[in-house]
């Protein structure tokens, strides 16, 4: 058992040790970490919420990405809810509502992105006010 482990362990470190590999870890990784937390991505807030601390800017930021998404999904739920209620003779209306839920979605994470990618990341008002609510369980956010 401990021989498999060992030539990982070894293997790991001969990686490691390129150069190629510290250039990435040291000056892309960053960059890709960021765009996972703050980008589209159903995976990047549970990063920034369970690798960083409150207060820390990933953390809030993964925070913001995570009411951003849960809206996201609770306006999916009402179009498709108003749909089967209302207009189940316009086809059109679910795929287009859709679309354009998609659309601000993806707009409202690259606004979120491309500031903090210069490092300062912008925090919207709901954002803040949904935070506040939760500053007992996760630490003042100021």
């Amino acid at each position: 058992m401990n021989k498999p482990l060992r030539a990982i362990s070894d293997l790991y470190a001969s990686v490691a040790a390129q150069s190629a590999v510290a250039h990435f870890r040291q000056h892309a990784w960053p960059q890709v970490e960021k765009f996972l937390i703050a980008g589209p991505t159903l995976v990047g807030f549970l990063i920034g919420i369970l690798k960083y601390p409150p207060r820390h800017a990933a953390f809030e930021v993964a925070f913001q990405s995570l009411v951003i998404f849960s809206g996201y999904v609770a306006a999916l739920v009402a179009v498709q809810a108003l749909d089967s209620l209302f207009f189940n003779s316009w086809p059109l209306f679910l795929g287009v509502s859709r679309s354009l839920l998609a659309t601000g979605y993806l707009a409202l994470t690259a606004t979120q992105y491309l500031p903090w990618r210069s490092g300062n990341p912008r925090m919207f008002g709901f954002t803040e006010r949904a935070r506040a609510r939760f500053n007992r369980a996760l630490g003042d956010a100021r």
